[in-house]
């Protein structure tokens, strides 16, 4: 099987730079083969609670507290997402895609991003834990549960 267009889940551990040096592999051995690269942010968590009158409702400014950490964040990640791009050696930029999607559950996301954006393989660190049945990360094992793609993981 030859995959085209690959996603690479990417939350800058060590795993996942491991996973992006094997799908630079994959992108070196066919010149037609285009990566993707995505970061998964999580949404700022300020919970707007109660006012200090105590009746409940959205306070304005812990909304707007929360939007700013959220773009703040996902700036930060893009910009990593680049840095881990200028990395891949041999690869023009132009068969590289970064992408930020701001979100509460990370499995979820990289799948629903991979089938809308047309991948074919998703590649991904894994974070082995204990004993066999341990062996990939919960992340990694959600997104397998989640997804009809392939899944390579790389530790």
């Amino acid at each position: 099987m030859v995959f085209t267009n690959i996603l690479v889940a990417h939350d800058g551990s060590d795993h996942a730079k491991a996973a992006l040096e094997m799908a630079r592999r994959f992108a070196l051995d066919d010149a037609n083969v285009r990566l993707r690269l995505l970061t998964v942010v999580f949404p700022a968590d300020v919970d707007p609670g109660m006012y200090y009158d105590g009746t409940m409702g959205p306070d304005v400014e812990s909304l707007e507290l929360d939007q700013e950490m959220d773009k703040a964040a996902q700036t930060r990640a893009l910009d990593e997402l680049h840095e881990a791009a200028a990395t891949l050696e041999g690869i023009p930029a132009d068969r590289i895609a970064c992408d930020v999607e701001l979100a509460p559950a990370a499995a979820e996301t990289i799948a629903a991003f991979a089938k809308g954006h047309g991948c074919d393989l998703i590649v991904m660190g894994r974070h082995a834990k204990r004993g066999i049945l341990d062996f990939l990360g919960s992340t990694a094992k959600a997104v397998m549960r989640k997804t009809d793609l392939p899944v390579l993981t790389v530790e």
